[in-house]
């Protein structure tokens, strides 16, 4: 083991740190879910900063980006619903025949509250969250998680719809009919796609891109103020094929579709796409490899390199639970290493070392295993 990433902005929105000094977010002992309340004198991140760095690991703040609480259990670090409803996503979803809806009165299933990535108040408040970290505590770097949009429904405000416009215009088009234009959701639940659909595609990816792009500036502004590398990271699916869906392009630009590959809509990939990406911000990417077996985890281990072009470290990440017996693990661990730069463990909750100490050992004997 050689780092922690630390969820330090969970998805209710508590802050892991005490030093909240320009969000002013709670900290995480406020959280009002009686299953998770619990008391806490000292300042979590930094003993954990302070206690990792004593034995030689770095400590990465993993950032739930574009989350502000969860829906079901009614707890929001700040109050969203009362104080921000504007920052809450608009989506077109089947489950409201068609009606555009917050994501707060949605017939759809939705457990956490996902803010609009593109308003300007939503992206500033998170890089306030972000700065003060770097301000007050010694982090190795910074994680994007959840920095995307909830999914392929979102978002449809009033102010998505602006920047949407002109995003159009600068490529000397209209919006002619909202949201149709895009998709219609019909009465039955059927989608069909509008004439601008596979742009919408590159400009919800453009707007995370842009985010990416303030978040690096913040951080390396921070690295030269400290004379220190901060890195950033980012955190995403594997399924690529489908993650267009949430609004990321985490595939190098150069990337150029192959029919190979076999993706379901090989019409999105067009060099417009691939400047929406954001590897060029980023110096390592984790990839969930959320599978049962090894042949699945090298598949998509395979196609990360394929996608990124080998331009950043990549990391395969392993989900724990998926993975049920000694053997599984082993395979499951041994597969990234050998065809990645490294291994993630999904996660501290998950672990039962005398299983995942001979997973990530090279040696065969647990006994020659040591940390």
């Amino acid at each position: 083991i050689t780092a922690f990433a630390v969820d330090v902005k969970g998805c209710e929105g508590y802050a892991a740190y005490k030093k909240a000094t320009l969000s002013q977010t709670p900290y995480m002992t406020e959280v009002k879910d009686p299953r998770k309340q619990f008391e806490m004198d000292t300042d979590f991140l930094e003993d954990f900063i302070h206690l990792s760095h004593k034995y030689d690991l770095k400590v990465y703040a993993s950032f739930n980006f574009f989350v502000e609480g969860n829906i079901s259990t009614g707890d929001y670090a700040v109050n969203v619903p009362e104080l921000h409803p504007d920052w809450a996503e608009i989506i077109q979803a089947p489950e409201d025949k068609g009606e555009l809806k917050s994501v707060l009165n949605t017939s759809r299933n939705a457990m956490l509250l996902y803010v609009n990535p593109a308003n300007e108040e939503v992206q500033d408040f998170q890089l306030k969250r972000v700065e003060e970290v770097l301000m007050n505590y010694g982090v190795d770097g910074v994680i994007m998680d959840r920095a995307r949009y909830d999914h392929q429904y979102a978002d449809f405000s009033e102010e998505t719809k602006e920047k949407f416009t002109d995003f159009l215009a600068g490529k000397g088009k209209t919006l002619d009919h909202w949201p149709a234009d895009i998709y219609t959701i019909h009465t039955d639940g059927t989608m069909s796609l509008g004439k601008h659909y596979y742009e919408w595609i590159t400009f919800r990816s453009m707007v995370i891109h842009k985010f990416s792009n303030r978040l690096k500036t913040l951080i390396d502004g921070y690295s030269k103020k400290y004379d220190r590398d901060i890195k950033l990271a980012a955190y995403v699916g594997s399924w690529y094929e489908t993650y267009y869906q949430n609004g990321v392009n985490w595939a190098d630009e150069d990337f150029v579709y192959n029919e190979r590959l076999n993706f379901p809509n090989s019409e999105i990939y067009t060099s417009e796409y691939g400047k929406a990406s954001y590897l060029n911000n980023i110096d390592f990417l984790m990839i969930g490899c959320y599978y049962e077996t090894k042949e699945q985890i090298l598949k998509y281990i395979t196609l990360g390199n394929i996608l990124t072009n080998e331009k950043v470290d990549l990391i395969g990440s392993i989900s724990l639970p998926d993975l049920k017996t000694k053997e599984a693990l082993k395979e499951g661990f041994q597969t990234v290493y050998q065809n990645s730069d490294g291994g993630m463990i999904f996660d501290l909750c998950y672990t039962d070392w005398d299983k995942l100490k001979t997973a990530i050992s090279k040696d065969e004997d647990p006994s020659n295993y040591s940390f």
